[in-house]
């Protein structure tokens, strides 16, 4: 079996964990009682914004197996660090990802959980990135990872 074949294989089983926790769990406690809202508009921008989340964590991954030779696992992460498509405006654009997908389940229910839940996601994902990630990429890939945080900001371009 191949590399990428293999990548993609541990990277489905990961999502899947993930997302299952997500379907399950989240969810069902989210939505369950509360109607999705009448208005088409607001589903529909609901859904878009979702789709673009998601549509953003798929590249990365892509980008993760196919030019990293890794997975977005913390056990299993790129041998090559990535600055390329959404990594040149931002060091994490696949949290970001996680958090745009949330934001458009809001944008679609209206329920203040989501917001909420997105709040927690970006607590937790700067946590881990500030604690844990940057010095283990720092530590992996010495000074190109020091350039990079230097021309490129953690979450927002041009931001912060």
């Amino acid at each position: 079996m191949g590399l990428r074949l293999l990548n993609y294989l541990k990277t489905i089983v990961w999502s899947g964990i993930f997302l299952g926790f997500f379907g399950l769990w989240l969810i069902p406690n989210a939505v369950y009682g509360e109607p999705i809202s009448n208005f088409i508009f607001q589903f529909n921008l609901g859904s878009l914004v979702s789709f673009l989340g998601l549509s953003l964590i798929v590249y990365c991954v892509i980008i993760f197996i196919e030019r990293g030779n890794g997975t977005p696992s913390p056990l299993d992460p790129p041998k090559k660090l990535q600055i390329v498509g959404p990594y040149k405006y931002t060091r994490n654009p696949m949290y970001a990802g996680y958090l745009t997908f949330i934001i458009g389940l809001f944008i679609n229910t209206w329920n203040v959980k989501f917001l909420e839940l997105a709040l927690l996601f970006f607590v937790s994902f700067h946590l881990f990135v500030v604690l844990y990630e940057e010095k283990k990429l720092k530590k992996l890939f010495g000074q190109e990872y020091v350039r990079y945080t230097k021309k490129v900001k953690r979450w927002v371009p041009l931001l912060f």
